[in-house]
């Protein structure tokens, strides 16, 4: 059975990679050897794991690759190519779904690519090569013969059932919440968004049962305690959804969750709030993307702004701390637009305001509305989305990379997101002057309010350390 090296690359976005973890188990399912080396949360030296990849000897070495790996990556193949010559070198991830092209032209290193749902197809594809013959006919494989011209059908699994748990790495459990993925694909039709095209549009959920018993094997046999639904549209069934908040109650999980990757505001009901809360669900995201009239009206969400708001209310009236995601640079987006985004925000009392800058991928709508007419000025991966400059992609009349980048600044200011926009690796004292620098330039008029946040802030820390902190007497 083929021998197998399956890396994560290194980058600022930290975590579990689920995606990863499905096609670890399922190749390990089929027999294979497999060797997961996770470069993106720990920061081990080059010569130690490439020593232990040595000793393993893989006859296969996969890449994920996100948006936001992509350069680290490329780094990466060149240099595993060099040290082992004869493995057969393949990658997959949304960035190649999206991007496939691109990567196959800037990587002739590689052998193949998977787009898609990639667990049965890189087993199929270490089937062939433990069979001694190059892999043929495998949806969502692409080889060096694919013609650039062909748009080559992704692998789409329909019974997510099938699938084994994913296989995470030991240890982990401390650090991270546990991601769950209770289904795939989204029907609808939203002008930015490329999960259809990375997952297709047809809904396909897991049953009910299933779930449970992932998380079950996630708290009882790995130790986590909390976990986050990554699902592009969870709430798509609500029935179902219902379902699975019951089975938390009835079987007294206890385990805390969130949706951070946002639900839909029109599939949501005072019923399935509630329940979600009593399930243990602490924190919401809904993608409102815009509150700008003109801009709303373009992006073929299926849900209205009022319909938003409903949500929004119905979900903290349940008792559930909400967030909302938002766009800069939509079609007819502008500058006072992003600021009645802003206004909505803080009229709607969000717990998190996210504003992001567009990024137009392959295949959507608005990459077409925009691309066509207005070139990118630098590389999708090296956008803000991706990297830690705040550069647009791209530029219109009405909205300049200019106004687009002060609209981002300000946004996030006025709402407090300085987790959103200042790095990480900052110590916390070099933070706290980044934040006193940022309200000082874009929101000075509200500096007595950015305190009183602050105050607010660190009062709920305090609260928090005097619940872990045992009392004594």
């Amino acid at each position: 059975m083929a021998t197998v090296a399956l890396i994560d690359p290194p980058g600022w976005q930290c975590g579990l990679n689920v995606g990863l973890a499905y096609v670890a188990a399922t190749a390990r399912h089929r027999g294979h050897t497999v060797e997961v080396v996770d470069l993106n949360n720990r920061a081990e030296q080059e010569d130690t794991w490439i020593r232990s990849l040595t000793a393993l000897s893989p006859g296969v070495i996969g890449y994920s690759i996100k948006t936001a790996t992509f350069g680290s990556t490329r780094i990466l193949v060149k240099r595993l190519k060099q040290v082992f010559p004869s493995a057969y070198h393949v990658a997959g991830g949304p960035h190649v779904s999206l991007f496939w092209r691109e990567v196959k032209t800037a990587l002739p290193e590689l052998d193949g690519l998977v787009i898609g749902d990639g667990e049965l197809a890189f087993a199929e594809l270490l089937d062939s090569l433990d069979q001694g013959h190059a892999p043929a006919n495998v949806d969502g494989l692409i080889t060096s013969r694919t013609c650039a011209d062909t748009t080559p059908k992704s692998a789409v699994i329909q019974r997510l059932d099938d699938l084994p748990f994913p296989e995470f790495e030991a240890g982990p459990s401390g650090f991270f919440a546990y991601p769950l993925v209770t289904s795939r694909g989204c029907p609808y039709n939203c002008s930015y968004c490329s999960v259809p095209v990375v997952n297709g549009r047809r809904f396909r959920a897991r049953s009910v049962d299933s779930v449970v018993a992932e998380l079950s094997h996630a708290r009882d046999d790995l130790g986590f305690q909390r976990f986050e639904i990554l699902d592009d549209t969870f709430t798509q069934d609500t029935d179902r959804c219902k379902r699975i908040c019951e089975a938390l109650i009835s079987r007294r999980l206890r385990m805390s969750w969130s949706c951070p990757n946002g639900i839909r505001a029109d599939r949501l009901d005072d019923e399935l709030a509630h329940l979600m809360h009593r399930s243990g669900c602490h924190t919401v995201m809904i993608g409102v993307e815009t509150a700008n009239v003109e801009a709303f009206g373009l992006i073929g969400k299926g849900e209205s702004l009022e319909q938003i708001r409903t949500a929004i209310r119905r979900l903290k009236a349940a008792g559930l701390k909400v967030g909302g995601f938002f766009i800069i640079g939509l079609p007819q987006d502008t500058f006072d637009g992003v600021m009645s985004s802003v206004r909505f925000a803080q009229e709607e009392r969000l717990d998190r305001a996210i504003f992001g800058l567009l990024n137009p991928y392959p295949g959507t709508r608005v990459y077409a509305q925009l691309m066509d007419h207005h070139p990118r000025l630098l590389p999708v991966a090296e956008s803000s989305h991706f990297s830690d400059s705040v550069q647009p992609s791209f530029e219109t009349e009405q909205f300049t990379a200019q106004e687009m980048t002060k609209a981002f600044w300000v946004a996030n200011t006025k709402l407090h997101e300085f987790y959103n926009i200042i790095p990480w690796r900052l110590s916390r004292f070099r933070r706290f002057v980044e934040q006193i620098r940022l309200v000082l330039t874009y929101d000075r008029e509200n500096l007595i309010g950015y305190f009183a946040w602050l105050g607010r802030r660190c009062l709920e820390k305090l609260m928090e350390l005097s619940h872990l902190c045992p009392r004594r007497g």
